[in-house]
């Protein structure tokens, strides 16, 4: 499994959705989605990234970031949908 489908796989299932839902927010196939779950697509273009950031309501630095830190955080607070107060804290840190 790779990194960042490792990540994705935890966010999703820490939202309680399924492939199917994600990959349709995302705009891709279940099967894609698999495949990048399953590490069996390593090169991802950017857009992709992107469009899975999106629908999973997180910044694509996160499927990189080392930092424990930002990794705990957004594992918590995407299930619960807190956008805004994700957007806030992220606004802190940067300042």
């Amino acid at each position: 499994m790779s990194i960042i489908g490792d990540r994705i796989r935890k966010i999703r299932l820490a939202g309680g959705w399924g492939q199917a839902e994600l990959a349709r927010r995302a705009g891709m196939s279940p099967q894609q989605l698999n495949n990048i779950e399953r590490g069996r697509r390593s090169h991802l273009r950017f857009r992709t990234v992107d469009r899975l950031a999106e629908a999973l309501g997180i910044p694509m630095f996160w499927f990189t970031t080392r930092d424990p830190e930002i990794i705990a955080f957004f594992q918590e607070a995407v299930p619960t949908g807190a956008k805004e107060h994700r957007d806030a804290v992220l606004q802190r840190r940067i300042k």
